[in-house]
């Protein structure tokens, strides 16, 4: 058409929460303060109910949206994988977190960019209201807070990654569906590979395709049990490429995960920052 003009408040319609543009293949996500979320395809929100007052996508009774968020095609996901688990929290600013929603003082701060370049996220644990419980990528692994809805955007995220230590396996999913299987060097009995439930937090070129790390690194939120510092860094895990590719199917590595390097550019193309990533023994 010609564009809205105005939008007319009514006792029928309720108040204005928040203006997006979608196209019709764009889907509408929609999140209460209670937690409550619902998910809509445009091009099957009412055109009439459009033109005149308004049509009615959900009911929250007592409570009120706290967000409302457009998903486009390329992030669509088959909504029988979706969760909690696999919504990513993307920092538009700087970002507070809070031990509980009640505290007043923040006991994390992050900027909205990490020490590498890479745009901050954080993976979705638990929504409360206008609050995120997500994951963190401090020490010890595992570590979650809260952060407000106005300082992060929701993504959501498809992929899962799994590495199987004793079988030197890692193996992406998309849902239930395996989209890659390939064989891994894992840490050493020294220096091993922490299991736990964590999320991509950087994608690095690291510009030296024969180097030690390939031509890709991720940095994952989890840290090494055995180190607190690793050449200059704080022993953050990544998953890799090498420039020893006999080490691969061996416990070889100072506790990153280590594939072979035409392994890792698929992985480059294939994993979004907040992918989550388990590892297990």
């Amino acid at each position: 058409g010609k564009g809205l003009r105005d939008i007319k408040a009514t006792e029928r319609n309720g108040k204005v929460v928040d203006i997006i543009r979608v196209d019709n293949n764009d889907e509408v996500l929609m999140m209460t303060k209670g937690g409550k979320i619902q998910r809509i395809r445009a091009e099957e929100i009412s055109v009439v109910g459009r033109n005149t007052q308004g049509v009615r996508i959900m009911t929250t009774d007592s409570d009120e949206i706290a967000a409302v968020v457009r998903i486009p095609p390329e992030e669509i996901v088959d909504e029988e994988v979706v969760d909690e688990s696999t919504y990513i929290a993307r920092a538009l600013g700087p970002v507070d977190v809070y031990l509980t929603p009640d505290d007043t003082e923040s006991t994390w701060s992050f900027e909205d960019t990490t020490e590498y370049g890479s745009k901050t996220v954080f993976l979705v644990n638990e929504i409360d209201g206008d609050w995120y419980n997500v994951h963190l990528p401090v020490r010890p692994n595992g570590t979650t807070g809260w952060v407000h809805v106005d300082q992060v955007e929701i993504r959501t995220v498809s992929l899962h990654v799994m590495v199987d230590q004793s079988d030197r396996l890692l193996t992406v999913f998309d849902g239930d569906e395996v989209v890659l299987t390939t064989s891994v060097a894992v840490g050493t009995d020294e220096n091993p590979s922490p299991n736990g439930y964590f999320f991509i937090t950087d994608k690095l070129l690291t510009g030296d395709p024969s180097g030690a790390y390939g031509p890709v690194a991720f940095g994952i939120s989890g840290f090494s049990d055995t180190l607190s510092s690793f050449a200059g860094g704080p022993g953050q895990i990544g998953i890799h490429g090498t420039n020893n590719p006999d080490s691969i199917g061996t416990a070889a590595s100072h506790g990153c995960i280590r594939v072979n390097n035409d392994v890792i550019l698929d992985l480059s193309d294939l994993l979004p920052l907040g992918t989550p990533v388990t590892i297990q023994a």
